[in-house]
């Protein structure tokens, strides 16, 4: 047997489309209790109020 049959393989527009925007992976080294609040601020900021984080930081900043 030395033909084979094409099975399988890449098909054009076959798979999941690529994302325009990408986002980074990111690492850093955290307490458990540094941890869950670094969780609980990466909610709010992918799916609630991004902006309000944005000026939460700034009011901080400010404070220094």
């Amino acid at each position: 047997m030395t033909d084979k049959t094409k099975r399988g393989g890449k098909r054009e527009g076959a798979g999941r489309p690529k994302q325009e925007v990408i986002r980074k992976q990111r690492t850093t080294r955290l307490y458990d209790d540094e941890w869950e609040l670094m969780k609980a601020f990466e909610r709010i900021i992918k799916y609630g109020d991004k902006e309000a984080c944005k000026r939460f930081i700034e009011e901080h900043e400010e404070k220094k």
